[in-house]
């Protein structure tokens, strides 16, 4: 889809109930085909330099992050669990984890400094790679709120707020102009065949989930709900250590996805842009170094079986 958008652009027949290019948001392919307009060379091969690119500067960033935050002992740990989680190769192929991850690590770390412009940016950027980028309101919201009666910094934080929400705004302005709606890509996520979303309480996609392993079969599905899980327990050990926004912003990654879709499939490669909860089990492991590479070991060898599935064209996310 993202090779589509980079080689043609967008396309909408009005049909929400088709899947169509819209539904992706657009400045990862965008950046793909500037890149291949710069360069000369193939749009795929830019797609692969331009991805690990922004996986080196998100890893950068994270160590950075949490080496001001805790220190370098868990910022090494983070960012080596990060690395090695089962659904990493997405950072390295044509899919927006690697974009995503660098903008919001970058966005987070201005706003714990109170760069707010700087933040504002980089989240901007963020949501217009992908829809969770509005999520990055929630460090502003709660870094920003203190700042909002001081006369120097009010005008900074609205300054922010305006510049996260450029990304989807532009988005859903460019939507409006071409195709005269600007809720298109969010109507084709939520209605087309086989991407069909529904808001339900996600318990009876996890049973599912789970009763796929008595199947027979070996799927993706149970570690889909396994690590959503995980993530959801580790970031509720984060506000002993860290700024509560850390543990909100994990929960509500999950929770978007979980409660959104009409299955669970896919959301071990949403939770790997969820940096907090790398940061919550190097803080674990700080005391009991074994935690980090019982994870590691468990990270490298499902990560393996995803890379194989993957490689043979079976869904993973």
């Amino acid at each position: 889809w993202y090779l589509k958008v980079a080689k043609y652009g967008y396309s909408y027949n009005g049909n929400p109930r088709q899947q169509q290019n819209i539904a992706f948001f657009p400045l990862y392919p965008l950046t793909c085909r500037l890149c291949r307009a710069v360069t000369g060379i193939s749009i795929g091969l830019c797609a692969v330099l331009l991805s690990n690119l922004a996986f080196l500067v998100g890893l950068a960033a994270l160590y950075a992050l949490i080496t001001w935050e805790i220190g370098s002992d868990v910022a090494r740990s983070a960012t080596l669990l990060l690395a090695f989680f089962p659904t990493s190769f997405f950072f390295s192929t044509m899919y927006t984890e690697s974009f995503f991850l660098a903008f919001s690590v970058l966005a987070y770390a201005a706003f714990r400094k109170q760069r707010f412009i700087q933040g504002g940016i980089w989240a901007g950027l963020a949501s217009a790679t992908r829809a969770p980028g509005i999520l990055l309101f929630v460090p502003l919201l709660l870094e920003g709120f203190p700042c909002l009666k001081e006369r120097r910094m009010w005008w900074r934080v609205i300054a922010a707020g305006l510049l996260a929400a450029s990304g989807l705004g532009g988005f859903m302005l460019y939507q409006w102009i071409a195709f005269g709606d600007p809720l298109a890509s969010f109507k084709v996520q939520q209605h087309a065949l086989g991407w069909r979303g529904e808001f339900a309480l996600p318990f009876r996609r996890i049973a599912e989930a789970y009763g796929e392993i008595f199947s027979g079969q070996l799927s993706p599905a149970p570690f889909d709900v396994s690590f959503a899980l995980m993530f959801i327990a580790l970031a509720c050990t984060l506000p002993s250590h860290l700024p509560r926004s850390y543990a909100l912003y994990t929960i509500l990654g999950v929770a978007l996805p979980l409660f959104a879709q009409n299955n669970t499939l896919g959301l071990t490669r949403y939770v790997n842009v969820l940096f907090p909860g790398f940061m919550a089990l190097g803080i674990i492991g700080r005391k009991s170094r074994w935690i980090v590479w019982v994870h590691l070991a468990l990270f490298a060898v499902v990560l393996v079986y995803f890379s194989m599935r993957f490689a043979q064209m079976h869904w993973v996310g």
